[in-house]
């Protein structure tokens, strides 16, 4: 589902994006509307409330729509009043407040929401775990890149399924489970694997193809006009003593490329002697994803050859490709 904001590469009008660089501002929005009605509430209380007065989307938690849509006015009115946070107690299922309108609640001056429209700064002795709950509220915990990844395999050598997992199981580790990842897409794949590592079918929507001989990964995601697809692939490096590996997320909408939140092209250098992965920020180019002409930029890793495509989308509809040759150490146009 896209949602309309201001266009920061055109001063002139709108944009419409997907993904948690829209949604994320606006639950900062709410967060900071229910600690303006109550600066004491805690992080999990902000949660709690966020949660279960949202309107669900599916019947339980899913890796696409969370635990439903946020309802900004049934998240206020929940939130206890300053005087009594200290008895915080559970949120009844049904909230009475939660399916009144904006224009009706205005109207009740016992609610008196009206007031928490406008966020005034509050200064407390809390307010570090005030800023820490609205970025806890907005994102969970973030994903930690290790100096180095250990890749185990079997046989003579690594294969692309190989770095694939040593990639995807290398993260932090959480307190809650359902809070071990900051990145959807990222979890997604993850998930993906998981199922195909224990014989299971891919749920609706979702696709994974692994193709051991040319040492190419490829996990699709489809929701309505959207999607997201996931690469990564190796080279060989002509020394024989080390591969580069890389990972890349393409979003798309309508067929077009569209710049998501989680869009990235990263390497890592595989050490054949210590059989381990590190980041690598010498691969020959600058990962870009816009132009000084407007034009948005997304990479495709290859399948079969050696060189990765590049193309550049033109708002007016026009497209442009480029070719990044590797020459075995790294790329250049």
């Amino acid at each position: 589902m896209n949602i309309k904001s201001l266009d920061y590469n055109n001063i002139n009008g709108y944009t419409e994006l997907s993904g948690t660089s829209q949604a994320t501002p606006c639950v900062a929005g709410i967060v900071a509307l229910m600690l303006s009605k109550n600066p004491e509430l805690t992080p999990a209380q902000i949660c709690q409330i966020l949660e279960e007065t949202s309107l669900k989307l599916t019947p339980t938690k899913s890796n696409i729509t969370g635990v439903g849509r946020v309802d900004a006015l049934a998240a206020v009115n929940a939130v206890p009043e300053w005087t009594t946070v200290n008895e915080f107690s559970e949120i009844e299922e049904n909230n009475s407040d939660a399916n009144l309108s904006t224009a009706d609640n205005h109207q009740q001056s016992g609610n008196n929401t009206e007031n928490y429209i406008t966020f005034a700064v509050i200064k407390s002795k809390n307010m570090k775990r005030i800023t820490f709950a609205i970025i806890l509220a907005c994102c969970t915990l973030t994903l930690a890149a290790q100096d180095a990844i250990k890749v185990n395999y079997q046989g003579e050598k690594p294969t692309i399924s190989d770095f694939a997992w040593a990639l995807l199981s290398n993260e932090v580790e959480a307190d809650d489970e359902e809070e071990a990842y900051a990145d959807e897409s990222f979890n997604a794949f993850k998930q993906a694997w998981i199922r195909h590592r224990e014989g299971l079918p891919q749920e609706e929507g979702n696709a994974l193809t692994i193709d051991e001989k040319n040492g190419f990964v490829l996990y699709e995601f489809t929701y309505e006009k959207e999607l997201l697809k996931i690469e990564m692939c190796f080279w060989n490096e002509t020394d024989k003593q080390h591969k580069l590996i890389a990972y890349n997320v393409r979003s798309f909408s309508n067929g077009k490329y569209s710049t998501g939140q989680f869009d990235v092209l990263s390497f890592y250098r595989y050490d054949n002697n210590s059989k381990q992965m590190t980041p690598c920020y010498d691969f020959g180019f600058d990962v870009e994803y816009g132009t000084d002409d407007g034009a948005w930029v997304s990479y495709a890793l290859p399948q079969t050859g050696k060189n990765i495509s590049v193309t550049y989308w033109y708002d007016n509809g026009k497209t442009e490709q480029k070719t990044l040759k590797w020459d075995g150490r790294r790329f250049s146009f």
